[in-house]
Protein backbone atom coordinates (compact mmCIF):
# COMPACT_ATOMS: atom_id res chain seq x y z
CA UNK A 1 0.00 0.00 0.00
CA UNK A 2 1.29 3.38 -1.00
CA UNK A 3 -0.55 5.32 1.84
CA UNK A 4 -3.58 5.42 3.46
CA UNK A 5 -5.99 8.35 5.26
CA UNK A 6 -5.50 8.42 8.71
CA UNK A 7 -6.73 10.73 11.97
CA UNK A 8 -4.28 12.82 12.59
CA UNK A 9 -3.39 14.92 15.83
CA UNK A 10 -4.51 18.52 15.44
CA UNK A 11 -4.56 18.03 11.79
CA UNK A 12 -7.57 16.11 10.66
CA UNK A 13 -7.36 13.35 8.44
CA UNK A 14 -4.06 13.05 6.28
CA UNK A 15 -1.84 10.79 3.76
CA UNK A 16 0.38 8.54 5.56
CA UNK A 17 2.75 6.56 3.13
CA UNK A 18 2.84 3.02 3.80
CA UNK A 19 6.22 2.61 2.45
CA UNK A 20 9.09 3.81 1.53
CA UNK A 21 8.70 6.68 -1.45
CA UNK A 22 11.44 7.32 -3.40
CA UNK A 23 11.64 11.29 -4.92
CA UNK A 24 9.31 11.59 -8.22
CA UNK A 25 7.10 8.36 -7.63
CA UNK A 26 3.69 9.27 -8.94
CA UNK A 27 1.36 9.23 -5.31
CA UNK A 28 -2.04 10.04 -7.01
CA UNK A 29 -3.52 10.63 -10.16
CA UNK A 30 -7.55 11.62 -10.00
CA UNK A 31 -10.11 13.19 -12.24
CA UNK A 32 -12.36 15.75 -10.37
CA UNK A 33 -15.37 14.21 -8.45
CA UNK A 34 -16.96 17.96 -8.57
CA UNK A 35 -15.98 19.23 -12.15
CA UNK A 36 -15.84 22.97 -12.94
CA UNK A 37 -15.95 23.38 -16.61
CA UNK A 38 -15.85 27.44 -16.51
CA UNK A 39 -14.23 29.41 -14.10
CA UNK A 40 -16.51 32.02 -15.05
CA UNK A 41 -18.11 34.13 -11.77
CA UNK A 42 -21.22 35.28 -13.42
CA UNK A 43 -23.10 31.54 -12.95
CA UNK A 44 -21.08 30.10 -10.75
CA UNK A 45 -23.33 28.69 -7.89
CA UNK A 46 -25.60 27.15 -10.62
CA UNK A 47 -22.48 25.76 -12.63
CA UNK A 48 -21.11 24.49 -9.25
CA UNK A 49 -24.60 22.83 -8.29
CA UNK A 50 -24.91 21.39 -11.30
CA UNK A 51 -21.48 19.72 -11.17
CA UNK A 52 -22.60 18.83 -7.69
CA UNK A 53 -25.80 16.67 -8.97
CA UNK A 54 -24.09 14.96 -11.47
CA UNK A 55 -22.17 12.98 -9.19
CA UNK A 56 -23.05 9.86 -7.75
CA UNK A 57 -24.24 9.82 -4.67
CA UNK A 58 -21.60 7.97 -3.22
CA UNK A 59 -19.34 10.80 -4.46
CA UNK A 60 -21.70 13.18 -3.23
CA UNK A 61 -21.44 11.12 0.44
CA UNK A 62 -17.82 11.61 0.23
CA UNK A 63 -17.53 15.24 -0.69
CA UNK A 64 -19.85 16.19 1.62
CA UNK A 65 -17.35 14.48 4.67
CA UNK A 66 -14.68 16.59 3.24
CA UNK A 67 -13.17 19.62 5.42
CA UNK A 68 -14.96 22.60 5.44
CA UNK A 69 -13.33 25.44 6.90
CA UNK A 70 -16.43 27.02 7.82
CA UNK A 71 -16.76 24.05 10.27
CA UNK A 72 -14.44 26.41 12.68
CA UNK A 73 -15.62 28.66 15.20
CA UNK A 74 -15.95 32.32 13.24
CA UNK A 75 -14.04 34.06 15.52
CA UNK A 76 -11.22 31.93 13.14
CA UNK A 77 -12.23 33.23 10.00
CA UNK A 78 -10.96 35.58 8.15
CA UNK A 79 -13.10 38.74 7.27
CA UNK A 80 -12.80 37.55 3.25
CA UNK A 81 -15.20 34.07 4.49
CA UNK A 82 -17.74 36.08 6.45
CA UNK A 83 -18.40 38.62 3.59
CA UNK A 84 -18.51 35.56 0.94
CA UNK A 85 -20.76 33.50 3.90
CA UNK A 86 -23.52 36.74 3.51
CA UNK A 87 -23.08 36.81 -0.63
CA UNK A 88 -23.41 33.47 -0.76
CA UNK A 89 -26.26 32.98 1.15
CA UNK A 90 -27.93 35.72 -0.75
CA UNK A 91 -27.52 34.20 -3.87
CA UNK A 92 -28.60 30.18 -2.95
CA UNK A 93 -32.29 32.26 -1.42
CA UNK A 94 -32.65 33.41 -5.35
CA UNK A 95 -31.62 29.92 -6.63
CA UNK A 96 -33.60 26.93 -8.15
CA UNK A 97 -31.78 24.12 -6.75
CA UNK A 98 -33.87 21.42 -8.08
CA UNK A 99 -33.56 18.65 -5.35
CA UNK A 100 -30.72 20.00 -3.33
CA UNK A 101 -31.61 21.43 -0.07
CA UNK A 102 -30.31 25.22 0.92
CA UNK A 103 -28.23 23.47 3.65
CA UNK A 104 -26.79 20.64 1.75
CA UNK A 105 -25.89 23.67 -1.16
CA UNK A 106 -24.18 25.80 0.90
CA UNK A 107 -21.72 23.15 2.69
CA UNK A 108 -20.91 22.42 -1.36
CA UNK A 109 -19.75 25.54 -2.13
CA UNK A 110 -18.15 25.55 1.22
CA UNK A 111 -16.11 22.81 0.75
CA UNK A 112 -15.27 23.56 -2.81
CA UNK A 113 -13.94 26.79 -1.32
CA UNK A 114 -11.90 25.03 1.31
CA UNK A 115 -10.52 22.19 -0.81
CA UNK A 116 -10.82 23.26 -4.99
CA UNK A 117 -8.40 23.57 -7.17
CA UNK A 118 -9.42 26.06 -10.52
CA UNK A 119 -11.46 23.45 -12.23
CA UNK A 120 -12.74 21.63 -9.00
CA UNK A 121 -12.59 19.08 -6.25
CA UNK A 122 -10.61 15.31 -6.01
CA UNK A 123 -11.96 13.41 -3.20
CA UNK A 124 -8.57 11.80 -2.61
CA UNK A 125 -6.07 14.84 -3.29
CA UNK A 126 -8.28 16.85 -0.99
CA UNK A 127 -7.30 14.59 2.12
CA UNK A 128 -3.53 16.00 1.51
CA UNK A 129 -2.62 18.39 4.20
CA UNK A 130 -0.65 21.46 3.68
CA UNK A 131 2.96 21.75 4.13
CA UNK A 132 5.48 25.41 3.78
CA UNK A 133 8.08 22.75 2.95
CA UNK A 134 6.21 19.58 1.43
CA UNK A 135 7.00 16.38 0.46
CA UNK A 136 4.58 16.21 -2.89
CA UNK A 137 3.74 18.40 -5.63
CA UNK A 138 0.78 18.75 -7.71
CA UNK A 139 0.11 19.16 -11.65
CA UNK A 140 -2.96 19.09 -13.58
CA UNK A 141 -2.43 16.74 -17.02
CA UNK A 142 -4.77 18.12 -19.96
CA UNK A 143 -4.29 15.15 -22.10
CA UNK A 144 -5.86 12.78 -18.88
CA UNK A 145 -7.93 15.55 -17.66
CA UNK A 146 -6.52 14.59 -14.48
CA UNK A 147 -4.73 15.99 -11.57
CA UNK A 148 -1.24 14.46 -10.62
CA UNK A 149 0.55 14.06 -7.10
CA UNK A 150 4.40 13.32 -7.44
CA UNK A 151 6.72 12.68 -4.10
CA UNK A 152 9.45 15.54 -4.70
CA UNK A 153 11.77 14.09 -1.70
CA UNK A 154 12.58 10.76 0.12
CA UNK A 155 9.30 9.97 2.13
CA UNK A 156 9.91 7.51 4.91
CA UNK A 157 7.39 4.98 5.90
CA UNK A 158 4.90 6.36 8.14
CA UNK A 159 5.40 9.82 7.31
CA UNK A 160 2.96 12.33 6.36
CA UNK A 161 2.27 12.94 2.67
CA UNK A 162 2.10 16.86 2.41
CA UNK A 163 1.74 19.73 -0.75
CA UNK A 164 1.53 23.19 -0.58
CA UNK A 165 -1.81 24.62 -0.37
CA UNK A 166 -0.25 28.22 -1.45
CA UNK A 167 2.03 29.56 -4.12
CA UNK A 168 4.22 31.28 -1.08
CA UNK A 169 7.55 29.26 -1.02
CA UNK A 170 9.96 29.06 2.29
CA UNK A 171 11.09 31.80 0.51
CA UNK A 172 8.83 33.92 1.57
CA UNK A 173 8.73 35.64 5.28
CA UNK A 174 7.06 32.98 8.15
CA UNK A 175 4.53 35.90 8.77
CA UNK A 176 3.41 36.22 5.46
CA UNK A 177 3.15 33.20 4.89
CA UNK A 178 1.18 31.83 7.80
CA UNK A 179 -1.09 34.99 7.67
CA UNK A 180 -2.10 34.39 4.26
CA UNK A 181 -2.60 30.66 5.04
CA UNK A 182 -5.09 31.91 8.17
CA UNK A 183 -7.01 34.11 5.58
CA UNK A 184 -7.77 31.66 3.23
CA UNK A 185 -8.13 28.34 5.05
CA UNK A 186 -8.20 29.47 8.71
CA UNK A 187 -5.68 27.62 10.29
CA UNK A 188 -2.09 28.75 11.71
CA UNK A 189 0.27 26.99 10.04
CA UNK A 190 2.98 24.76 12.52
CA UNK A 191 4.91 22.66 9.21
CA UNK A 192 8.81 22.27 9.68
CA UNK A 193 9.49 25.86 8.67
CA UNK A 194 7.06 27.64 10.47
CA UNK A 195 7.21 26.07 13.98
CA UNK A 196 10.06 28.10 15.13
CA UNK A 197 11.57 28.80 18.71
CA UNK A 198 11.22 32.93 19.15
CA UNK A 199 15.53 33.17 18.83
CA UNK A 200 14.48 31.79 15.17
CA UNK A 201 11.77 33.83 14.64
CA UNK A 202 13.89 37.33 15.39
CA UNK A 203 16.70 36.69 13.37
CA UNK A 204 14.43 35.45 10.65
CA UNK A 205 12.69 38.98 11.53
CA UNK A 206 16.36 40.33 11.16
CA UNK A 207 17.16 39.06 7.96
CA UNK A 208 13.86 40.36 6.82
CA UNK A 209 14.10 44.01 8.10
CA UNK A 210 18.34 43.50 6.94
CA UNK A 211 16.65 42.65 3.08
CA UNK A 212 14.33 45.55 3.43
CA UNK A 213 17.27 47.75 4.31
CA UNK A 214 19.63 47.22 1.18
CA UNK A 215 16.47 47.31 -1.36
CA UNK A 216 15.87 50.66 0.28
CA UNK A 217 19.48 52.04 -0.38
CA UNK A 218 19.59 50.28 -3.62
CA UNK A 219 16.59 52.34 -4.23
CA UNK A 220 17.61 55.27 -3.22
CA UNK A 221 21.03 55.06 -5.15
CA UNK A 222 19.39 54.64 -8.63
CA UNK A 223 17.26 57.97 -7.63
CA UNK A 224 20.54 59.68 -7.17
CA UNK A 225 22.09 58.33 -10.18
CA UNK A 226 18.93 59.57 -12.21
CA UNK A 227 19.17 62.99 -10.94
CA UNK A 228 23.21 63.09 -12.23
CA UNK A 229 22.94 62.01 -15.16
CA UNK A 230 21.94 63.86 -18.44
CA UNK A 231 18.83 64.20 -19.62
CA UNK A 232 17.44 65.10 -22.76
CA UNK A 233 14.64 67.87 -23.00
CA UNK A 234 11.81 67.85 -25.22
CA UNK A 235 10.28 70.99 -26.58
CA UNK A 236 7.49 71.72 -29.29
Amino acid sequence: MLYCERELEGRGVGCVAGRTIEPGEDVVSEEPCLLLKSDGKKDYLPSVMAAFSSMTEQQQSEYLKLSNKYDLEESQWSQYSKQMLRTREGEIESLSLGGISQETATLVWQILETNGFQNGVFLKIARFNHSCSPNCQFTWNPETGRREIRSCKRVEQGEELTISYSRLDRGVPRRLRRAHLKECFHFDCWCESCDKSKEEIEKEEQEEEKMKEMEREEQRMEEEQFLILPHCSYTD
